[in-house]
């Protein structure tokens, strides 16, 4: 069975390559990098993104995250995990496994997370 944790995602702006705004959700699946993953860009491995709340107008968002396939390396989700989510080649966002308790509750506070 898929592990399933919380993390936070920040959205790259269309300016710096990004997508136009994020997506609508409440689902959202695409090609994830994580930075500890020394099997990328020969395996490569679909994420889900069950969106939980928005922030700054959709920039940030807290959401739940797992893999699509079982047979993941579910190893990568532990907390303190960056990655990155793809469209193709282009980098749409990146985000943090958040082993916090509770969403952030304001966008700065979201912010200081994603830098530590």
């Amino acid at each position: 069975m898929a592990k399933t944790v919380k993390a936070l995602i920040s959205w790259v702006p269309a300016v710096k390559g990004g997508r136009q705004q994020p997506p609508p959700g409440p689902s959202y699946t695409t090609v994830v990098r994580f930075d500890e993953d020394k099997t990328w860009p020969e395996l490569a491995w679909s994420l889900v993104i069950d969106f939980n709340r928005s922030y700054a107008g959709g920039q940030y968002t807290y959401a739940m995250i797992r893999f699509l396939v079982d047979e993941s390396p579910q190893e990568l989700l532990h907390g303190g995990s960056r990655f990155q989510l793809y469209e193709g080649r282009r980098m749409v966002a990146t985000g943090l496994v958040h082993e916090g308790g509770a969403a952030p509750s304001e966008s700065i506070e979201f912010e200081t997370s994603l830098l530590h």
